[in-house]
């Protein structure tokens, strides 16, 4: 009797994780995720307009926006960033410490960025430590870009910020 419940545990364990990540997958709240991501972006800098097609869970505890733009409030024809796919998943150390720190992942413009970014909060302000890796980026897909230099911009970006 003991070797069998020995042998059954296993499996009622392996059972009671497969149907909660099934749950959490096709339960996932999307529009209340899209909705707090936006309202904190907004709060973090009022100037910023944001819209999300789709929200999805992503593996490792994160979670993936899909046709993500960013524009300014006072004129949302312009676009300032636009990203295919974002996955935004927090930093396990971060979890328990301080200062909230996220590991970023998008596809946009032809090309992959990867970065890391640190929130810190001072009196009445919001604080940040950006590390970010641009890998293929495709500037003639940036129209703001070359406006913002004053230049039309052609070639592929690589580098880290």
């Amino acid at each position: 009797m003991k070797k069998l419940l020995k042998k059954t545990y296993p499996w009622y364990l392996l059972y009671g994780v497969l149907l909660t990540a099934c749950l959490l997958y096709f339960c996932f709240p999307s529009e209340t995720i899209k909705d707090y991501f936006i309202n904190k972006v907004s709060s973090i800098n009022s100037h910023i307009l944001v819209s999300i097609e789709d929200a999805r869970p992503s593996f490792t505890f994160g979670v993936t926006f899909l046709n993500a733009r960013f524009s300014p409030k006072t004129n949302p024809d312009i676009l300032l960033f636009k990203v295919e796919k974002i996955t935004i998943r927090p930093n396990m150390g971060s979890i328990f410490g301080e200062r909230p720190s996220y590991n970023f992942n998008c596809h946009g413009y032809g090309g992959k960025i990867k970065g890391r970014i640190c929130l810190t909060e001072s009196i009445g302000t919001h604080l940040f430590d950006v590390m970010v890796n641009l890998k293929d980026i495709h500037l003639d897909a940036c129209d703001y870009f070359a406006g913002l230099i004053g230049r039309d911009s052609k070639g592929v970006l690589s580098g880290t910020i």
